[in-house]
């Protein structure tokens, strides 16, 4: 892989952020969208790999941070049965019990056995 050296003012790192030189394998299609990116945009490659790469890890830092907290909000017994949910939905008139039986039966179904308890 050829690695693009071409930089602007604003894709040099600031002074004090460090910077280091980290390589991977890339298939010619992706680095040509990317190429392709970097040509229409008037920014390097390196900005717009850098770009998602922050991307990924701000999905990734939320839906690990999100996936703790639920961890936390059930180990402190803060969760709404599934039980207690559908109750809450035939009280309010959004559902009925067969409804939502016949939902969750279908829903059984399409996951597997392993879901089903078999």
């Amino acid at each position: 892989m050829t690695t693009d050296t071409s930089t602007s003012a604003s894709d040099k790192p600031a002074a004090n952020n460090g910077s280091c030189t980290f390589s991977i394998r890339i298939d010619t299609d992706r680095k040509a969208r990317m190429d392709a990116l970097a040509s229409a945009s008037g920014r390097s490659r390196n900005y717009h790999y850098l770009a998602a790469v922050d991307d990924y890890l701000a999905e990734h830092e939320w839906e690990l941070a999100e996936i703790e907290a639920g961890i936390r909000e059930d180990d402190a017994g803060e969760v709404v049965t599934h039980e207690a949910f559908g109750a809450a939905l035939v009280a309010s008139g959004l559902a009925t019990r067969e409804g939502i039986e016949r939902e969750r039966a279908a829903l059984r179904a399409s996951l597997g056995p392993a879901a089903r308890g078999v």
